[in-house]
């Protein structure tokens, strides 16, 4: 190799390397928006659940699915339970959030890929069930229990710094303060 040769090999990997450093910079910001942007969507669930729960079942739902290489969370007015007075519908001025970002449930067990649903009651209660389609799936016959000493916990996968957070049964929301790496095991 000549001196020229070496030169500009140098200056090929260093370009290469500086676009895949710039890649993997962006990829913390792509999972703590998707965070935040959960959040929202959990707020907005309970606020949904405070206007339209009652007595008989009703509140709010959060339906995770993957779709391809995507993640969507839509937000349903009502719950799928049993005795329900409405059914759920999805919230028509809430868009679904579209991520690649992977979305799981973590249980004490390993973690669960969609489908899965959250539910929200007008007390602010929630729980989650697992898999679980809203709409498609039949009506649950009672709420699901919510494990109380970890709450609801769903993870934000990018491949490169994951996370979880934890939704607390009672207030229902999601704590983007305190977080934790998550280590995926790839099969």
């Amino acid at each position: 190799m000549t001196l020229l040769e070496v030169v500009v090999l140098v200056a090929i990997v260093a370009i290469v390397s500086a676009l895949g450093y710039a890649a993997l910079a962006q990829r913390p910001a792509q999972a703590r928006s998707t965070a935040v942007a959960f959040a929202a969507l959990v707020a907005q669930a309970r606020a949904l659940a405070a206007i339209t729960g009652g007595p008989d079942g009703s509140g709010a739902s959060i339906a995770v699915i993957r779709e391809g290489d995507d993640y969507v969370a839509t937000l349903y007015a009502f719950r799928p339970i049993l005795g329900a007075g409405r059914a759920p519908v999805a919230e028509p001025n809430t868009p679904p959030l579209r991520t690649p970002t992977a979305l799981e449930l973590v249980q004490p067990n390993g973690p669960i890929e969609p489908p899965f649903a959250l539910f929200f009651s007008a007390s602010g209660h929630a729980s989650a069930q697992a898999p679980f389609r809203v709409g498609v799936d039949a009506p649950l016959a009672a709420e699901p229990v919510c494990p109380l000493e970890t709450g609801i916990v769903v993870a934000f996968i990018d491949g490169v710094h994951n996370q979880s957070h934890s939704i607390s049964c009672e207030m229902a929301q999601l704590d983007l303060d305190t977080w934790e790496a998550v280590t995926v095991v790839q099969p």
